[in-house]
C-alpha cells in the first residue's frame, strides 16, 4: 500500500518505504516515550546491546512476553501500561512503540481490520457470537513497526509465548493463521484474519482515544463481565503450552 492517504483524526498515513520523520520519535499524549519510567526501562533493556536491529529485538521480545495479552482499557499512556503489566494490541503496541522511540528508534503503527468470525478459538466461541451482535465483523488490529537498518521492521507483540504456544497445542490457532510470533516477521502476527490493510499511522492517539469513547455505553458490560471472562479464558490456554 504505497499511496499516502489522511485520517482526518490522525494524521497523515505513509507508504512502507518512506523514511522516518521527527513524527516517528515524537512523545505523544499516549506515546510517552519521555516519561522517566519510560526512558529508564529503555535505557535497562538496551544496556550493553549493540546495533539498532538488536536493541529492537530485546524490547520487542520484552514487551511481547512481559505483558500478557488482556483486553482492557484501550487509551493508556505508555507509563500506564508499563506499571499495569498486561495488555492488548493497542496498549502494547503503545508501550513498545514509546520504549523503542525512549531509545532512538523510529515507530509508525500498521492498521488492519480482522475478520472476527475466525477468531473462534484465540477467543471463546461465545465471546465472538456476542461482538458479532453488537457490531461489525471486523476488530481494527494495530502492531509497531520500527525503522532499523534502513527499513521498516514489523514488531507484534500481540501474542505472549505461553499464549501463542498454548492456542497452537489446543489446536485453537494454526500457523496457516499465526505463523510465528518472533522477531524478523514480515506481516501482522495474524496475518491470516487480516481482512484489510489500512495502512500507516504516525500518531493514532486520537483513534484510539475515540475508540475508547464509543465503549462507553457498554463499559460496564465489557469491562465487569467480557473482559474479566476472556482473561480467565486465556489463563487456562497458557496451561496447554508445552512445559519446557
Amino acid at each position: 500500500m504505497e499511496t499516502a492517504t489522511v485520517d482526518q483524526r490522525s494524521g497523515p498515513r505513509v507508504g512502507p518505504t518512506d523514511p522516518p520523520t521527527d513524527a516517528n520519535l515524537a512523545s505523544t499524549r499516549l506515546c510517552n516515550c519521555d516519561h522517566p519510567a519510560i526512558v529508564a526501562r529503555a535505557r535497562e533493556l538496551t544496556a550493553g546491546v549493540d546495533g539498532d536491529d538488536a536493541k529492537a529485538e530485546r524490547i520487542f521480545t520484552y514487551v511481547r512476553d512481559t505483558f500478557p495479552f488482556r483486553p482492557g482499557e484501550y487509551a493508556l499512556p505508555a507509563s500506564a501500561i508499563l506499571e499495569q503489566g498486561h495488555g492488548m494490541c493497542v496498549t502494547k503496541t503503545v508501550l513498545m512503540s514509546a520504549l523503542m522511540r525512549a531509545a532512538g528508534l523510529p515507530t509508525r503503527y500498521r492498521w488492519v481490520p480482522l475478520d472476527r468470525r475466525r477468531f473462534v478459538g484465540f477467543f471463546p466461541w461465545w465471546a465472538v457470537k456476542v461482538s458479532l451482535l453488537l457490531s461489525p465483523t471486523v476488530w481494527f488490529h494495530t502492531h509497531c513497526e520500527v525503522f532499523v537498518d534502513g527499513r521498516w521492521a514489523t514488531a507484534d507483540g500481540l501474542l505472549d509465548r505461553p499464549l501463542y504456544e498454548g492456542l497452537l497445542a489446543g489446536g485453537l490457532l494454526t500457523r496457516e493463521v499465526a505463523p510465528t510470533i518472533e522477531w524478523g516477521l514480515t506481516a501482522d502476527v495474524l496475518q491470516g484474519l487480516i481482512a484489510e490493510d489500512k495502512g500507516w499511522l504516525d500518531n493514532p492517539d486520537e483513534m484510539f482515544e475515540e475508540a475508547q469513547r464509543a465503549d462507553i455505553k457498554s463499559r460496564a458490560l465489557m469491562y465487569g463481565v467480557f473482559f474479566p471472562l476472556i482473561g480467565r479464558y486465556h489463563d487456562r490456554v497458557r496451561r496447554l503450552a508445552p512445559r519446557s
